[in-house]
């Protein structure tokens, strides 16, 4: 060790030994069908060591090898990234609450709170629930991401979310690619996180769903059933998304301007609007294809 040392005082900057701090595992890794009632703390990541070695990633709160089905009621938090060593490399990035490594796995959330890590510098906080093909159910406790990560990641394939009566998600939902079927309550359900990412959005229950935040993902909408509520053009993702009808309710509560493009499952010829600014609140049917004849609702969709 006293070689090492003096070997890095005497050599010039750009040969100095370097050494990066360790990831970390995670708090429980599990597979099969499980409920959770104890809390799971993904390991801190290693601290950088000389030269500027860079932190060590954390650990997952809890890592699903193979995991079909769980049941949360408990405290899940990632690890937190490592600290870089001087002004070199950075902080090791935070380790996120859950990650499934296999589609068609399902999350019921009943309590207890999931939440991803966060680092000492400035490191990205780490993701609340990272999976693909993933039935998220939130029916008590806590989604969030650590910092401003996003409290839930989509990776791909069809996913689900589905709003029960109680429950917060805190941080943006991400649907990297494939869909998102969000399943509102029985009394209807208002979805404020914004929602980012290049996958599109599905509304095909039967209750009423509001989307209410500056949404960006660019997948498109598709309306199948039920009512989806938006008060402004952003709450139905970025503008070069399709707004696609096979059933449902389109119904607005505030003036519309939109130059989305719309497309009609012709056979059903299902596509309805509403407006709360029509005081009968009275439905409207299309009129020629592109065109909505709805008062308030201006533009074509």
């Amino acid at each position: 060790m006293a070689r090492l040392l003096a070997l890095a005082i005497e050599t010039p900057a750009s040969l100095l030994a370097r050494l990066d701090g360790a990831g970390s595992g995670a708090g429980i890794e599990t597979g099969g069908t499980q409920t959770i009632n104890v809390t799971a703390l993904g390991s801190n990541g290693g601290g950088g060591f000389f030269a500027g070695g860079g932190g060590g990633a954390g650990g997952y709160g809890l890592a699903g090898i193979g995991l079909s089905a769980l049941t949360v009621n408990a405290t899940i938090t990632g690890g937190e990234g490592g600290s870089g060593q001087f002004s070199g490399d950075g902080a090791g990035a935070c380790g996120g609450g859950i990650y499934f490594d296999t589609a068609g796995s399902s999350l019921l959330v009943a309590g207890g709170s999931i939440t991803g890590g966060t680092g000492a510098q400035v490191a990205p906080g780490g993701a609340g629930v990272v999976g693909t093909g993933l039935a998220v159910t939130l029916s008590g406790g806590t989604i969030s991401g650590g910092g401003s990560a996003n409290a839930l990641i989509f990776l791909g394939n069809t996913n689900s979310l589905t709003l029960a009566t109680g429950g917060t998600i805190s941080g943006a939902i991400g649907i990297l690619a494939g869909t998102l079927q969000i399943n509102a309550a029985p009394g209807g359900s208002t979805l404020a996180n914004v929602i980012t990412g290049a996958g599109g959005v599905i509304q095909d229950s039967a209750n009423t769903l509001t989307l209410a935040g500056a949404n960006t993902y660019s997948g498109g909408t598709t309306l199948g059933a039920g009512i989806l509520s938006v008060g402004a053009d952003t709450n139905l993702g970025a503008a070069s998304g399709r707004l696609t009808f096979t059933g449902g309710t389109l119904e607005t509560t505030a003036d519309l301007t939109s130059a989305r493009r719309h497309a009609e499952h012709r056979r059903h010829r299902a596509g309805r609007y509403r407006d709360d600014h029509d005081p009968e609140r009275r439905d409207h049917g299309w009129g020629q294809p592109g065109q909505v004849i709805l008062p308030r609702f201006h533009g074509h969709l």
